[in-house]
């Protein structure tokens, strides 16, 4: 409908509760500002809805979900609430934007923000968690020079290290299997390497001179694993940077410049490392020798065109704690286990997108019993990976 006065549109979109066996409509509440719903959810109570919509972009609501009184509308983040989810104890709500980049928690109870955390725009390679959880690394593309560490319980800054060369930017963060070593991919090819206990400038250890798409360590760290945009495939010894072996995984290159592989991943038991292929094909290779140990059909890669250059589609790749499964997204936007027991690997689709979303960023639990999938809209979605005649839930 038209407000005839305003001549604006006046669409309330209602939240429908709904009979979970039947689907019947049970109660209705409109939205309390022009516009529609972007996102919502009730409280683990069931008494309180919360939520923010397209219109009146800067507020937060909260909703009484028996009588569907509106609480005045909490100012929040400088654009849209991108998510929000409530604390298990209900008493705490947190909530972020795209915008703003703001990740903030509420006293749901007062409407106070408790904390404010500083968000930064994030490519899913350019963050790093240290192997005892109590860091993160990140790189944003706004920052071509710094690198910054922080706690991970608090999120605000500790540590930035300039990356010494301010003309490149950093395609990729990983700590070393001892956690000592931050390591930079940065984009003219360079691995720089930062001593994270002498808190010192890093150096350029391994130089590819070609944009790095993915890099990995063996389970020591005394090999890394390369995959550069010429279709590359090095490792190099990590303490001196000598190479040990390079060479194109496949003779189909597409593009000039074209990316052949797009991921590695080191596999637990130090058999060899995992390469993901712009072919479709997953490779596992030895890390002494050039030597293909299996091949199978993975996932299907994609290029886009931005600023007058290709680049991938980002997809997120990972190997289970026992070497078993590997986890991967598609650009079809599926999330796609397989077993490599099997001959060939077991292939078994857990989740599948319609709308252009995809998985930028997957990983599986210390256990192996679960698996995290980040979506290129900033949720996360978790799985409880199944047993044997089993779905993944």
């Amino acid at each position: 409908p038209i407000n005839q006065q305003t001549m604006t549109p006046t669409r309330h979109v209602e939240l429908a509760k709904l009979d979970a066996e039947t689907g019947a409509v049970q109660d209705r509440i409109g939205a309390p500002f022009c516009g529609t719903w972007n996102t919502y959810q009730l409280s683990p109570d069931g008494k309180t809805i919360a939520g923010g919509g397209t219109a009146w972009q800067d507020r937060l609501w909260v909703i009484d979900a028996d009588t569907h009184e509106y609480r005045n509308g909490w100012v929040s983040h400088r654009g849209t609430v991108a998510h929000l989810f409530f604390a298990d104890d209900g008493k705490s709500l947190h909530t972020t934007c795209d915008l703003d980049r703001h990740w903030l928690t509420w006293d749901t109870a007062t409407g106070r923000v408790r904390r404010r955390v500083q968000l930064l725009g994030l490519n899913a390679a350019n963050a790093a968690v240290s192997q005892d959880g109590k860091w993160i690394a990140t790189a944003p593309w706004t920052v071509t020079n710094q690198i910054e560490v922080r706690p991970t319980q608090t999120g605000e800054p500790a540590t930035a290290y300039p990356s010494q060369h301010r003309n490149q930017m950093v395609t990729g963060l990983a700590y070393t299997p001892d956690g000592r070593f931050l390591t930079a991919a940065l984009n003219a090819g360079g691995i720089y390497v930062i001593d994270t206990q002498r808190k010192l400038p890093g150096e350029i250890r391994v130089d590819v001179k070609q944009v790095i798409q993915s890099f990995c360590f063996d389970r020591t760290g005394a090999r890394m694993a390369v995959a550069a945009n010429d279709g590359r495939l090095q490792v190099s010894d990590f303490a001196t940077g000598n190479e040990q072996w390079s060479g194109p995984i496949s003779a189909a290159s597409g593009y000039a410049g074209t990316p052949l592989t797009w991921g590695v991943r080191g596999l637990p038991d130090d058999s060899g490392f995992l390469a993901a292929g712009m072919d479709g094909q997953f490779r596992v290779w030895r890390w002494d020798r050039k030597e293909l140990v299996q091949e199978f059909p993975g996932v299907q890669a994609a290029l886009v065109r931005g600023n007058n250059m290709l680049a991938r589609v980002p997809l997120g790749l990972a190997v289970s704690p026992d070497g078993r499964r590997v986890a991967a997204g598609s650009s079809t936007g599926e999330l796609v286990t397989f077993d490599r027991t099997t001959d060939p690997p077991a292939r078994k689709v857990l989740f599948r997108w319609t709308n252009g979303r995809t998985f930028p960023a997957v990983q599986f639990a210390p256990d192996g019993r679960h698996l995290a999938a980040g979506t290129s809209d900033g949720a996360v979605l978790v799985f409880r990976l199944p047993q044997a005649g089993r779905d993944a839930k």
